[in-house]
């Protein structure tokens, strides 16, 4: 019984971790398409 648990708890947090790096590929991408942009502003601004 104890074993099906941490079994159980390992997999759960291995989806949580494959999860949480798409979400930080997406961060990211989403951030390299923004920086230019930014850039754009701030020389127009400037």
């Amino acid at each position: 019984m104890d074993i099906k648990i941490v079994l159980a708890r390992s997999s759960i947090m291995l989806k949580f971790r494959k999860i949480r790096k798409k979400s930080e590929i997406i961060i990211f991408t989403r951030l390299l398409i923004q920086l230019p942009c930014i850039i754009l502003i701030m020389t127009l601004i400037y």
